[in-house]
């Protein structure tokens, strides 16, 4: 089992769980984790001025993997695709700022708690297309750019939570799926400043729950659960 290296590609299944995957300092790398549970529970380190690729290709390929993204914005990149393929990690944190941002969560549980960062100066639509794809998932919103999440399919972002930042132009699309699954079920959205450009389309009938807190002060960047207290409280908004 190699310490470092610039090129992973696993083989079977299980091959990197639970390891370390060290990036070779100095050189950009790739990291393939194509096989089921692959890279799961694995310590990725990419290299920190360096372009770094993580591919999370199948069935829990890379769920609960604690990845240490490069230092430079837009150095580092990931790709889902498989059943709880990027559950529970966190994407870049400092995407490519000028450069528009839309992953594809499509098969179940697939950015199941995931947290995914949107770029400062450029739009931003995830979409949520499948059950559980976007369950409990987290999604930071730049200030004046479009942020929009398309969730169709049961709970595809029930208990999602959306943090808007002022003038945000933001968009999010819920589902109906049944009388007994909707697919913003519980979702939060946190927002502060100037909230008239958020649109929540629950024309379909996919909001059972949903609740919308707004914050009068800027909250601190990337905060994983409110840390103001919210002023008001609106359940099932239109």
């Amino acid at each position: 089992f190699a310490t470092t290296s610039s090129y992973w590609d696993s083989s079977v299944d299980y091959e990197w769980s639970t390891k370390d995957i060290t990036c070779t300092p100095g050189q950009a790398c790739t990291i393939i984790c194509d096989m089921s549970f692959a890279c799961e529970f694995a310590e990725i380190i990419c290299p920190e001025y360096n372009e770094c690729d993580v591919q999370c290709l199948g069935h829990h390929s890379c769920a609960s993997a604690s990845i240490t993204w490069p230092l430079i914005a837009g150095y580092g990149t990931v790709t889902c695709d498989g059943n709880s393929a990027c559950k529970l990690i966190n994407f870049p944190d400092n995407p490519e700022p000028t450069s528009a941002l839309s992953p594809h969560c499509d098969t179940q549980a697939e950015c199941d708690q995931a947290s995914i960062y949107c770029p400062e100066s450029a739009s931003c639509a995830v979409y949520c297309l499948s059950v559980y794809a976007c369950y409990s998932a987290k999604i930071y919103c730049a200030e004046n750019q479009n942020c929009d999440v398309y969730c169709e399919g049961a709970n595809s972002c029930s208990g999602l939570n959306m943090y808007f930042k002022s003038n945000s132009l933001s968009h999010i699309q819920c589902a109906y799926v049944s009388s007994t699954q909707y697919s913003c079920s519980e979702t939060r959205l946190y927002g502060y400043g100037t909230t008239d450009g958020i649109n929540i389309d629950c024309s379909a009938g996919g909001c059972f729950n949903m609740l919308y807190l707004t914050w009068t002060e800027k909250p601190t960047s990337a905060p994983t659960s409110p840390t103001i207290n919210p002023t008001s409280i609106t359940s099932n908004p239109t």
